[in-house]
């Protein structure tokens, strides 16, 4: 009798990935003034990124056209970005640190989008996939090990006690800080205060 061919899927290389990640995390995460700080988990950390200001700057372009084009979008996008910066999630960088390269700047395009049920509520999407000269941020960093809970683990827990509790941490990736030597390669431009009669930043 003939059996048919098995087929073994070999999980063991995402495995070691995530094994790399979990201890360069455990190697540079602190704790300090109630935040976190956690190196960026690059894959390789003599990593040389290409320059990608230009994309960065040609999508701010069809942001201030579409912005042009429609107040309540800038009025809604501004809002968002100036409460970024006022919580200090974001920094204006300084002068003398702009024009250094060591191979390790990666500007992030952005865009906003709102959602069929919160047309009110804008959401902007830090796109760390976006490709330049065939790569992304994302390509350079570790993705780390999937940790959502199992859909039907979490609906057999609701029958082990009386009461359930669900939470939600608010802008929890940005109460996360990254350390001086990594916040380069989350770069990104933005207007004063958002009025696009004036440079981007």
């Amino acid at each position: 009798m003939d059996f048919p061919e098995r087929v073994i899927d070999d999980k063991k290389e995402p495995f070691q990935e995530d094994k790399k990640f979990i201890e360069k995390i455990n190697k540079t995460i602190k704790h300090s003034d109630g935040h976190y700080e956690i190196n960026l988990p690059f894959r390789d950390d003599t990593v040389r990124l290409p320059n990608n200001e230009s994309q960065a700057m040609q999508r701010l372009k069809a942001i201030e056209k579409k912005m042009q084009r429609n107040p309540k979008f800038h009025m809604d996008y501004k809002t968002y970005m100036n409460d970024l910066i006022h919580k200090e999630h974001a920094v204006k960088i300084p002068e003398e640190q702009l024009y250094k390269d060591g191979g390790k700047i990666w500007y992030i395009p952005h865009h906003g989008v709102y959602h069929s049920k919160k047309p009110d509520k804008i959401r902007i999407v830090i796109d760390c996939s976006a490709k330049y000269q065939g790569v992304s941020l994302n390509d350079y960093l570790l993705q780390g090990p999937d940790l959502t809970n199992n859909l039907l683990g979490v609906l057999l827990k609701f029958r082990q006690e009386d009461i359930a509790v669900m939470s939600d941490i608010e802008a929890m990736f940005h109460q996360v800080r990254v350390p001086q030597e990594d916040s380069d390669c989350l770069s990104f431009y933005w207007w004063p205060n958002g009025d696009l009669e004036k440079p981007p930043e």
